[in-house]
C-alpha cells in the first residue's frame, strides 16, 4: 500500500534537502544556535552509547516541555528504566545537563531526514490532565513495524 500523497511528498523533500542540512546547521551554529561539540546529534548519531535494558524515549520540544517531562522521567528511573531525552535547543540542552537525574542521557533530536533516522523505532504519545502534571500522564507506545505503525502499550505515569 502506498503511503498517503502528503506523507509521500514530505518523504520527497527531505530526502531532496537532506545534502543542505549541515550547511543550514553551520550556519545556526555561527549564530549561537547550535552545538558545535554535538552536531553529529542532529545527523543521527550517537554520542553516548546506549545502556543496557529498556530504553525509554522522551522528547520535549521546547524548554518547557523539557522540564515538564522531569518527574517522568525520575519515575521511569526508579522503576529500572534508562531514559533518553531529546531536545532540539541549545538552551534546552544546557537545562538538562544542569537538571536530569543521574542515570538520564540527553542528546540532540536528530534532523527529520531519512539518513538521520535510519530506523524507525517507538514513538510515544502522552497525554496529561487538564493541568498539564506530567505525574498523571497517560502513554500511548507505538512501534513501526514494516509499513505501519501498530500499537504496542498503553499506561499510566503512576502505575
Amino acid at each position: 500500500m502506498a503511503p498517503p500523497l502528503g506523507l509521500a511528498a514530505y518523504r520527497l523533500a527531505t530526502t531532496a534537502l537532506a545534502p543542505a542540512v549541515p550547511f543550514f546547521l553551520r550556519q545556526r551554529a555561527l549564530r549561537g544556535k547550535e552545538d558545535t561539540l554535538r552536531m553529529r546529534e542532529r545527523l543521527g548519531y550517537a554520542s553516548v552509547e546506549r545502556p543496557e535494558g529498556r530504553l525509554i524515549w522522551i522528547h520535549g520540544a521546547s524548554v518547557g516541555e523539557s522540564v515538564a517531562a522531569l518527574p517522568l522521567i525520575e519515575a521511569f528511573l526508579k522503576s529500572g528504566n534508562n531514559a533518553l531525552v531529546t531536545s532540539g535547543t541549545v538552551t534546552s540542552a544546557k537545562l538538562m545537563a544542569e537538571r536530569l537525574p543521574t542515570g538520564a542521557i540527553h542528546q540532540y533530536a536528530p534532523v527529520d531526514t531519512p539518513a538521520a533516522a535510519k530506523e524507525p523505532g517507538v514513538i510515544m504519545d502522552a497525554s496529561f490532565d487538564n493541568n498539564g502534571d506530567p505525574t498523571s500522564a497517560t502513554m500511548a507506545f507505538y512501534q513501526y513495524k514494516g509499513t505501519e505503525w501498530t500499537f504496542v502499550k498503553q499506561f499510566a505515569a503512576g502505575n
